[in-house]
């Protein structure tokens, strides 16, 4: 049948830059089926190739735009971007983070 909202897309390009792992992080941040996720989004971890390097990106349906808004994907995206940051940190610093 004949869904009754509109589906919305919305797709996030990572770059080159964030591995497989890094992505499904964001995908499962945002998935409305998983625990904390954002409801009315359904969203998939897509590989693709830019300049002949291996990217991802995100694929979101918002099934709901009522429910699950364009805003909380930006919303979330930030809390993942900074969890990658402080990763990354932790990583070159040997745990010890800087805030600057």
């Amino acid at each position: 049948g004949t869904p009754q909202n509109f589906v919305e897309n919305f797709n996030i390009r990572l770059t080159s830059k964030c591995t497989r792992s890094m992505a499904r992080m964001l995908t499962d941040m945002v998935r409305g089926r998983n625990a904390g996720g954002i409801v009315g989004v359904e969203a998939l971890t897509l590989p693709y190739y830019r300049a002949k390097e291996l990217c991802y990106e995100v694929a979101c349906n918002l099934t709901n735009p009522n429910l699950g808004k364009r805003e909380m994907i930006l919303e979330r995206i930030e809390v993942w971007v900074d969890l990658m940051r402080k990763q990354l940190l932790g990583e070159r610093s040997d745990g010890v983070i800087d805030e600057e």
